[in-house]
C-alpha cells in the first residue's frame, strides 16, 4: 500500500531513480567501511596525549609492519611518523576519500564522452591508492567470514557504484545530494553522540572477534 501511495504522489521514474542512487551509496559506504575497518584499531584513542598515542601506535602498528619478517621490510617506513601526526585511520579515509574523487571525474568523463586521455588520467592516481592501501598491513584481521581481496574488491566496488551513480540524471543526483547533506547534518548533529557504538564498553563487547594486534604472530596469518 505504501508503493502505491507513493507511485500515486512521485514521478515513477524520479522515485526509481532516487531508490537507485540511495542503493548505490549504501553500497558504496559499505564498500569503504569494509576497508577503515581493517585498520582501525580500539587499542589507539586520538584522545590521549601525543606521547601516549605514538607509544601505543607503536605497539600495534610499526611492531607488525617494520618487524613482521624478511617479506615485509618493503612496507612503508615512512608511515611511522605519517600515522603518529593524523592516524593511520584517517590516513586510510583521506585516501579512500580521493579514490572516490577520482571515480567521479572518471565517471563523469565517460558520460560527456572525453578524449580517452582524460579517463586515463583518473585511473592512475586511482590504481596509485589502491597500490597504497594494499601495502598497508592491516590492524583488525576478523577470525569468522570477512571480505576476500582487501582493499582491492572493496575499491572496485566504490569505483564501480560511483560509476553508475554518474550515469543517472543529473536532477536525481542533485536530490540524493540534498537529502544525504540533511541526513549527515542530522548524523553529525545528534546521531553520533547518542549512538551505543560510540561507548567503548559496548565496542569491546559487539567485536569479540577481532585480533588483539599486541599478541598476535601475524607472521603465521599469511
Amino acid at each position: 500500500m505504501l508503493s502505491g501511495i507513493l507511485c500515486l504522489i512521485f514521478n515513477l521514474e524520479q522515485l526509481a531513480n532516487m531508490i537507485s542512487i540511495g542503493t548505490l551509496i549504501a553500497f558504496t559506504i559499505v564498500c569503504g567501511g569494509a576497508i577503515v575497518l581493517r585498520f582501525e584499531s580500539k587499542y589507539d584513542s586520538p584522545s590521549n596525549s601525543a606521547d601516549d598515542y605514538t607509544k601505543n601506535l607503536s605497539m600495534s602498528t610499526v611492531a607488525y609492519t617494520l618487524d613482521a619478517g624478511p617479506k615485509h621490510f618493503a612496507r612503508f617506513e615512512w608511515y611511522e611518523p605519517v600515522a603518529a601526526i593524523i592516524g593511520q585511520v584517517s590516513a586510510v579515509v583521506t585516501l579512500l576519500v580521493g579514490h572516490s574523487c577520482f571515480s567521479i571525474l572518471l565517471g563523469v568523463s565517460i558520460k560527456l564522452e572525453t578524449p580517452l586521455w582524460v579517463s586515463i588520467i583518473c585511473v592512475i592516481p586511482m590504481v596509485i591508492i589502491c597500490i597504497l592501501l594494499t601495502l598497508l598491513k592491516p590492524r583488525n584481521i576478523p577470525k569468522t567470514f570477512s571480505c576476500p581481496l582487501v582493499p582491492v574488491l572493496p575499491l572496485l566496488g566504490v569505483s564501480s557504484n560511483i560509476y553508475l551513480i554518474t550515469q543517472l540524471p543529473v536532477d536525481a543526483v542533485w536530490r540524493a545530494a540534498i537529502w544525504t547533506a540533511v541526513g549527515l547534518l542530522i548524523y553529525f548533529g545528534y546521531g553520533i553522540r547518542h549512538s551505543k557504538l560510540n561507548n567503548n564498553k559496548v565496542l569491546d563487547e559487539s567485536v569479540p572477534s577481532m585480533i588483539d594486534p599486541r599478541t598476535t604472530d601475524y607472521n603465521s596469518l599469511d
